[in-house]
């Protein structure tokens, strides 16, 4: 601590600090470290940076060290973490972020919060589009359809869903995309 007090500001959080924690075997340290960066990253706007930071504290939590905790309490703070990422992930680079959006739609898929789950799969869905990963984008508007229940395409219907059929249109230009049309 004393060489940490000569080298760093106590005040300024460095992704070096959690680094060099983890190399001195003190996790607690470094996660709460990590978990200063990405705080300071997501109000600062760069995405890109809390993701980075969020995956190291969701690789921590998953170590030894961190057992002593209640299994609620680290399930808890991970689906907090998850949610979080879903609900900012607007504006990110699909290639770079895209381990992270994987783990974070199995655990939204695991919760009971369906509006959730189709907001962050709309998410994925630009992100695959602007991507040109089509296969991908179909899956996802297969499990955004599936999720919407009693819904008809038949504006006459009392089950007519403007969103179910907004999300039709998206899969069948999907569909001409890859050719399978």
């Amino acid at each position: 601590d004393e060489l940490f007090s000569k080298v760093f500001d106590e005040n300024m959080p460095s992704p070096i600090k959690p680094f060099l924690y983890t190399l001195l075997n003190d996790n607690a340290k470094a996660f709460l470290e990590w978990e200063k960066l990405s705080s300071i990253n997501l109000r600062l706007g760069d995405f890109a940076s809390y993701l980075n930071c969020a995956d190291e504290i969701l690789k921590m939590l998953d170590k030894p060290e961190f057992s002593n905790e209640s299994n609620v309490d680290i399930k808890d703070y991970k689906q907090n973490l998850y949610s979080n990422i879903a609900q900012n992930l607007y504006d990110y680079v699909p290639e770079r972020v895209e381990h992270i959006a994987q783990t974070t739609l199995k655990n939204i898929e695991n919760t009971t919060d369906i509006d959730n789950l189709i907001e962050y799969c709309n998410k994925l869905i630009n992100g695959a589009l602007l991507s040109s990963k089509y296969t991908y984008a179909l899956e996802l508007t297969h499990k955004i359809l599936s999720l919407i229940p009693n819904a008809s395409l038949n504006p006459e219907s009392p089950n007519f869903n403007i969103y179910f059929l907004l999300v039709s249109l998206i899969h069948v230009e999907i569909l001409f995309n890859i050719g399978d049309m």
